[in-house]
């Protein structure tokens, strides 16, 4: 005994992409026999009319005697006579069979507009002679694409809010479904990572073109009102990675954090860049408070970030007579902490930006600073040196006043336009965290 097959198309593809007849087209749809997915091979014998009911054939009935059918769908390429189906438009009566029994018949005509499915369907084993700015695969309104993988979303392209008179660029969201971009934001990405099974391992972003490649936990930008405050920051992945910074970037690792702008951390565990252009290598438990400030760690005590740790500077000024030299070039000093000693080395390099005479100075010392009072800890070691112009000079001290470091070069009564660069390479320990 037979048993009645059912027949429902999902989508009426158009022209077979580079056909030259306006009737080869490719028709899909799933096929199902008492409720469960069909499969292996049917017979097809499908008819067009004018009409979705009565009337005569637009052309003979066309067989296609061996249709695959995989999980229920089917795809079988069809070409009727040009003249039959000139305007594109018909219905088409369809009966289906396995072979050697009978036919089956819908009991409804399935109206075909082959010049509308060419506007809109994609052939999904390719497509020829497309357009870019007219052929697409998107929204034309306010609502987002998502894609799906086993029938699980995958990612999404989501719209977003221009801050100005230009489009705003789409957010790109991929991974788990709890990954989530701000609706606000605009120009971001996330290429994946989180557990769609915990809310809490999502990755977030919160503030324009921020990225995050992937990694469970991880956040970029701070989840208030201001969308450019931190804008422009990255994380490539690893765990619970949190930047509160524009222009910042960490790498991977586990529970880092950049507050300081521009700042980056390589990776490691519980890394915290808080000074502007700094950078943490890697490593575990440290701390740069200071601009432009380079620090290593493999460890802490008691668990304080930046008790332990190494540090590499540099300081600059330029001009005529006395200049002290600053982290920025300007006003930044190479502070002490209240909880903090530091040793440290000094190398330091001056040219005349006239003539090309230069000069170097050494020194090593160390200060230390002890609720709020700064001062050096014996006295400044002076080194290796050598002039072109013996009237320069160079000096290191400790200022109680500033709780800094101090860094001076002296062109003297030469008056030489000088640029001063130091190095500073320090080892500090402290109690509690910076």
């Amino acid at each position: 005994m037979s048993r009645p097959l059912a027949l429902f198309p999902i989508l009426l593809l158009a022209l077979a992409m580079g056909s030259s007849h306006a009737t080869e087209w490719t028709y899909r749809g799933t096929l199902s026999s008492y409720g469960k997915a069909a499969e292996g091979v049917h017979v097809l014998r499908l008819t067009p009319y004018a009409d979705a009911s009565g009337g005569k054939p637009l052309a003979p009935s066309l067989g296609v005697d061996r249709v695959e059918v995989v999980d229920g769908r089917f795809a079988v390429d069809l070409d009727f006579p040009d003249r039959a189906l000139q305007s594109g438009e018909f219905w088409l009566a369809v009966e289906v069979a396995r072979p050697g029994e009978p036919f089956h018949a819908l009991p409804e005509r399935h109206y075909v507009n082959l010049k509308q499915a060419l506007s809109v369907c994609w052939d999904t084993l390719g497509n020829a002679a497309t357009n870019p700015g007219t052929n697409f695969i998107g929204t034309l309104d306010a609502a987002g694409l998502a894609l799906r993988v086993n029938n699980v979303q995958a990612g999404r392209i989501e719209p977003s809010i221009s801050t100005d008179s230009s489009p705003p660029t789409p957010n790109l969201v991929f991974g788990a479904m709890v990954n989530s971009i701000s609706s606000e934001v605009q120009g971001s990405t996330i290429g994946g990572g989180g557990r769609s099974s915990n809310p809490t391992s999502a990755n977030r972003v919160f503030d324009d073109f921020g990225t995050i490649a992937g990694g469970l936990e991880n956040r970029v930008g701070t989840d208030d009102a201001d969308v450019i405050g931190q804008n422009s920051s990255t994380v490539g992945g690893g765990f619970s990675n949190e930047i509160d910074a524009s222009f910042a970037v960490i790498a991977g690792g586990r529970q880092n954090n950049v507050s300081g702008s521009h700042g980056s951390v390589g990776g490691g565990q519980n890394n915290d860049a808080r000074g502007p252009f700094s950078t943490i290598p890697g490593g575990l438990q440290a701390t740069t408070t200071k601009h432009g400030q380079v620090a290593t760690a493999s460890g802490g005590f008691s668990g304080d970030f930046g008790s332990a740790q190494s540090s590499t500077y540099v300081m600059r000024n330029a001009g005529t007579g006395s200049r002290e030299l600053f982290l920025d070039g300007a006003t930044q000093r190479l502070s002490v902490a209240p909880n903090q000693s530091i040793a440290f080395d000094v190398q330091i390099i001056a040219r005349n930006t006239v003539n090309g005479e230069s000069a170097f100075y050494t020194f090593e010392g160390a200060a230390r600073n002890v609720a709020g009072a700064t001062a050096l800890i014996g006295a400044i070691a002076v080194g290796a040196e050598g002039e072109n112009d013996t009237a320069w000079s160079a000096s290191v001290s400790a200022s109680d006043a500033t709780d800094a470091i101090i860094i001076t070069g002296n062109a003297g009564a030469s008056g030489d336009n000088i640029r001063w660069v130091a190095t500073v390479r320090t080892t500090e320990v402290a109690i509690g965290d910076l």
